[in-house]
């Protein structure tokens, strides 16, 4: 055997714990996130609760968000209230 090839050998090789030990990495499973809604948009709801959020550390406003319920899925979810001022009441 030559030499450099013996030294791209030795590189190549695997140690006994990379051998034996050794554990495969699961996949993430991709999120889905319009499940609530099931791809339909203009899907009916009822509002819970009306919050103005602050934003995570960066960002500074009030963010007006809704708790809402949708009867068909039976999901709760969080949305936000686009636009400046909006009709909705307490």
């Amino acid at each position: 055997m030559a030499q450099s090839n013996f030294f791209d050998y030795l590189l190549g090789m695997v140690t006994l714990n990379q051998l034996f030990l050794k554990k495969t990495r699961k996949q993430r499973k991709k999120k889905i996130f319009k499940l609530a809604l099931n791809n339909c948009p203009q899907k009916k709801g009822f509002c819970l609760k009306i919050v103005i959020r602050s934003p995570k550390k960066p960002n500074s406003a009030k963010r007006k968000t809704v708790r809402v319920f949708i009867p068909l899925t039976k999901v709760r979810l969080s949305a936000g209230i686009i636009g400046i001022g909006h009709n909705l009441q307490k």
